[in-house]
């Protein structure tokens, strides 16, 4: 049987009972988890980079390291990694097979994190670099006893899970920090100060500024957290300075063609990211093929195009992504992303930019049609 294709289709992200619950059914198959050594990584936008950055400085400082991310851009295996080696088929398929049967009812991500930590014990990985799903207080992922935490930029997205305001979702995220294990992250907030007292945790304020091979200046900040956290976990400067100038991590502010760029922001904070690298670049008119996920608002976007000469609107073949008739009644619409695609990039000029945003599926799809094009 197909396990990988059954999961795959799985629509319930989690439950909101707190990690009690989670640590329960761990606690049956002899709490794995604490036998791992894991920086835990969340926030709005930027923690999938960091937690790659992470990655990438302990593998090349020598270490066996297990990297676990989400969402993926092209197959599920890309989630789970040992030194940037995705799981094999066998290997998940397998995995699946075992906690369906161990764990009959519970939820995807609940699911993909079991796979995780077992996978990552069973090969004896030296470090594990968790980047949450969803905020943190109820994430799947909130089940460690971590050896260092990271909050990266903070901005609205998941309200329905989260809450209303940058408050309550910075409340939810700062459920992953942990007594006398320093928390990470350039937000100065007293929201922090107040939670790290009362868990007794550390608070290490960022301020480094680093290089990196990833675009953008925001990425530039997420590299000083890295930084920081390769820093209190024994790693040398050369080191972490050589891995963060070398880190792969597709999708992200990724042009595919001199003038085609393709960017996985999907909420507004990565949207406010991607246009400060958009206003750093000299061409004469900027197009945007856009699509948004369900529950999601275009009046949050917007703004961040309103440079634009042109704004096609898509739809991924995907049932998380919005209907654009819903949203895009006056604007020019083009549902399959294929065609929307070939529509803008053959009326491009030569000092035209066309940018690909608002879903991580609408990014996936058209680095699908490079992709088969080399």
């Amino acid at each position: 049987m197909d396990y990988i294709n059954k999961l795959s289709s799985y629509t319930n992200v989690g439950k909101k009972e707190g990690k009690e619950f989670l640590l329960n059914y761990y606690s049956k198959i002899g709490s794995p988890q604490n036998k791992l050594k894991v920086i835990h990584v969340t926030g709005t936008a930027g923690k999938g980079s960091t937690s790659a950055m992470v990655a990438n400085g302990l593998k090349l400082a020598g270490y066996k390291v297990g990297l676990f991310t989400s969402p993926h851009l092209f197959k599920l295996n890309e989630r789970i990694k040992i030194n940037n080696e995705d799981i094999s088929n066998e290997d998940l398929n397998n995995y699946i097979k075992y906690f369906f049967e161990k764990f009959p009812g519970i939820s995807f991500s609940e699911y993909l994190t079991f796979i995780a930590v077992k996978y990552f014990l069973d090969k004896n990985v030296d470090f594990v670099v968790c980047e949450a799903f969803v905020g943190g207080e109820y994430d799947s992922t909130n089940i460690f006893n971590s050896i260092a935490t990271a909050i990266t930029g903070l901005g609205l997205d998941h309200q329905n899970l989260l809450g209303n305001t940058k408050e309550e979702i910075l409340k939810d995220k700062l459920g992953i920090i942990r007594k006398d294990v320093p928390l990470f992250t350039r937000l100065n907030d007293k929201i922090i100060d107040d939670k790290i007292k009362e868990i007794k945790a550390k608070y290490v304020k960022v301020e480094r500024i680093e290089e990196t091979n990833l675009k953008g200046n925001f990425q530039k900040e997420n590299a000083g957290i890295t930084f920081e956290i390769l820093s209190y976990l024994g790693i040398d400067k050369d080191t972490i300075r050589n891995s963060l100038r070398n880190v792969d991590w597709e999708g992200r502010l990724q042009f595919i063609e001199k003038n085609i760029l393709v960017d996985c922001a999907h909420n507004p904070l990565g949207m406010e990211n991607l246009k400060e690298y958009v206003d750093t670049l000299d061409f004469d008119n900027i197009h945007y093929l856009f699509a948004i996920s369900k529950n999601k608002h275009f009046k949050d976007y917007e703004k961040y195009m309103k440079d634009a000469k042109e704004i096609v609107f898509t739809k991924p073949n995907v049932f998380k992504i919005e209907d654009p008739k819903n949203y895009a009644t006056c604007e020019k619409i083009i549902e399959n992303s294929t065609d929307a695609y070939n529509y803008i990039k053959n009326k491009l000029k030569d000092n035209d930019l066309l940018v690909v945003c608002g879903s991580i599926y609408l990014a996936s799809e058209i680095l699908t049609i490079k992709n088969k094009s080399l």
